[in-house]
């Protein structure tokens, strides 16, 4: 295919013989150049995304149940009894708990704040729903919510086979499926979720990428629709941290980018 460099006007339409791709690259001193492209501005012709968070507070045996754990944690650090492994271990527990106590105790049960907000969403829907988390007991969670309401679910996580996976996204596509509920570890990588036009984001990855990439598998070419993405947050917990800090490490990277497009 011809290839036009972004900084001049020659078209290159194929390479001397025992000259590779990599060698003609580094040979234009690509290494040392970069082309940002906002997607907004290349691909304007897609319709709108919209961006709503709903706050909510934990209650009952999901706020008991946190507030336990969290005291328990605070404890062995004073003691200094905390060690690397068991502190990793009891903050992936209150992160799950701030989704629902379902997410840890291992009986899946959908219950917490979080949980009625979903079903709310879901009730209202009127396209197919994709839904991410980024633990694999919260998408089971989830999943068992929609099979609440009577909805065709489809689950993808690391129990499901590469191979699986690209079927449950063909039948989602063919609006075979009601609601997709995914963890950004399995769905990571490029793929069209067009037949939904909202994302509800239970949970974030503290990976910024992943989530950046999984609100755009919805609002891709063939999507006709305006799209939203929903972001589900429980108030005082580790889960409104994780909220903060990517968003202040979004802003980061915004500034570093718009500070070097001046030194050019």
């Amino acid at each position: 295919e011809p290839w036009r460099p972004p900084w001049v006007g020659t078209e290159v339409r194929g390479l001397r013989p025992g000259v590779s791709w990599d060698d003609f690259a580094a040979g234009c001193g690509l290494e040392s150049r970069w082309l940002r492209r906002e997607m907004d501005l290349v691909l304007d012709e897609l319709p709108a995304m919209s961006y709503q968070t709903i706050e909510l507070d934990m209650a009952g045996a999901q706020a008991t149940a946190y507030r336990q754990l969290r005291k328990s944690m605070v404890a062995e650090l004073e003691a200094g009894l905390l060690v690397s492994w068991s502190s990793g271990d009891q903050f992936v527990k209150l992160a799950q708990l701030a989704t629902s106590v379902g997410a840890v105790d291992g009986t899946f049960k959908p219950s917490g704040a979080k949980m009625d907000a979903l079903r709310e969403l879901l009730v209202g829907r009127s396209r197919p729903v994709v839904c991410f988390t980024h633990f694999r007991s919260s998408a089971t969670v989830v999943a068992a919510v929609a099979r609440e309401l009577g909805l065709v679910v489809a689950q993808v996580d690391g129990s499901v086979a590469q191979d699986e996976r690209a079927t449950i996204i063909q039948r989602f596509q063919a609006f075979e499926v009601d609601v997709l509920v995914g963890t950004f570890a399995t769905m990571s990588e490029s793929m069209t979720l067009t037949a939904a036009d909202t994302a509800i984001f239970v949970e974030r990855s503290p990976r910024a990428l992943y989530n950046f990439q999984a609100e755009r598998w919805i609002r891709r070419f063939g999507q006709d629709r305006s799209t939203r993405r929903i972001d589900l947050v429980t108030r005082q917990s580790v889960d409104e941290c994780l909220v903060q800090r990517l968003a202040a490490k979004g802003d980061q990277e915004t500034k570093l980018v718009e500070a070097l497009d001046l030194l050019t």
